[in-house]
């Protein structure tokens, strides 16, 4: 890996993030996309994995650490935990160290974040996971006629999204992602650049009622 010249955003040298999640939820997808990403921008890096016992569907978790210099293992904090859910998640308490300057970062959806994570200090942030997300995908859709980077159904209809991100924003969340696939980002600018949602000005502070309506 080419050595990186920059620091990490931050100033930081090094950063390291845990993702965790039920077996099958992609952490480990993601958190080798992740190296791979920052080893083609030229930072070094390394990957560990957890798991539950369970053959299939138990918990999981990706640890990783990027950093401008070689690593031989992992740092004695984690910067970040990002949780697809919080299925059996503190199993993994002594793997995944925290203090006051971590984030907990997962999708109010899923439940709160269990005490035992909380008690380290770390701050949690409510990230909005399938603000556009259906369910998952029903069989009576051809793969041919999927999403393929979209493990749910997304939300395609402009109207339809309106309602979905007005809702989802008028809870307690910090953001709201869209699909993975590129095709559909276009389904959220209308957040960000405050243009009107389904013919009328977003509020947030009406936004759940807004949605209901």
């Amino acid at each position: 890996m080419n050595t990186a010249t920059s620091k990490i955003a931050g100033g930081a040298n090094s950063v390291s993030l845990a993702l965790a999640g039920s077996g099958g939820a992609g952490v480990m997808t993601a958190g080798n996309m992740l190296l791979e990403a920052a080893a083609q921008a030229g930072y070094f890096g390394l990957m560990t994995r957890t798991s539950g016992p369970q053959i299939r569907g138990g918990e999981a978790a990706a640890m990783l650490r990027i950093a401008t210099h070689a690593v031989e293992g992992p740092d004695d904090r984690f910067d970040a935990l990002i949780a697809v859910d919080w299925l059996n998640i503190t199993r993994f308490s002594a793997e995944i160290p925290l203090d006051a300057r971590s984030l907990l970062i997962g999708d109010p959806a899923q439940g709160a974040v269990p005490e035992a994570l909380l008690q380290s200090g770390a701050q949690s942030v409510s990230l909005a996971l399938k603000a556009l997300a259906r369910h998952h995908w029903p069989e009576s859709v051809p793969k041919e006629e999927r999403h393929p980077k979209c493990w749910y159904q997304p939300i395609t209809d402009r109207h339809e999204a309106d309602l979905a991100l007005r809702f989802t924003l008028g809870q307690a969340v910090t953001a709201a992602i869209p699909p993975g696939d590129v095709d559909l980002f276009h389904l959220h600018p209308a957040v960000v650049d405050g243009r009107n949602f389904a013919g009328h000005p977003y509020r947030p502070e009406l936004g759940a009622h807004q949605a209901r309506a």
